[in-house]
C-alpha cells in the first residue's frame, strides 16, 4: 500500500494533468472563437479587416526584424569576444609561436 505521501503525490499529479487537458481545450475552444470571428468580420466588413490584417502583419515583420537584429548583434559580440580572448591569449607567448623560430 503506498504511503500517504505518495498518495498525495499521485493526486496532485493527475490533477495537474486534469488542469493541462482543461486549458488546452479552453485555448483551442478560442483559437476557433478566434477564427469564426475573423471570418466574420471579413466577410461582413472586408476593407476593416484587410486594414487590421495589414496592421497584423506589419506588427509582426517588425517584431522579427527587431529580433534578427538582437541576434546580429549578438553573434557580433560573440565574435567580438572570442577574437578579443584569442588575442589575449596569443600576447602569452612570443612571435613565432615560442618554438625559438
Amino acid at each position: 500500500m503506498p504511503s500517504f505521501e505518495e498518495r498525495i503525490a499521485a493526486e496532485q499529479k493527475a490533477a495537474r494533468e486534469r488542469i493541462a487537458r482543461l486549458k488546452a481545450a479552453q485555448a483551442k475552444e478560442q483559437r476557433e472563437v478566434d477564427l469564426a470571428v475573423a471570418a466574420e468580420l471579413r466577410k461582413d466588413n472586408a476593407d476593416y479587416y484587410e486594414q487590421l490584417a495589414s496592421r497584423v502583419r506589419d506588427a509582426r515583420e517588425a517584431k522579427r526584424a527587431e529580433r534578427s537584429a538582437r541576434a546580429k548583434a549578438r553573434a557580433a559580440a560573440r565574435k567580438a569576444a572570442a577574437s578579443q580572448a584569442q588575442q589575449s591569449e596569443g600576447a602569452d607567448y612570443p612571435a613565432g609561436g615560442g618554438n625559438g623560430e
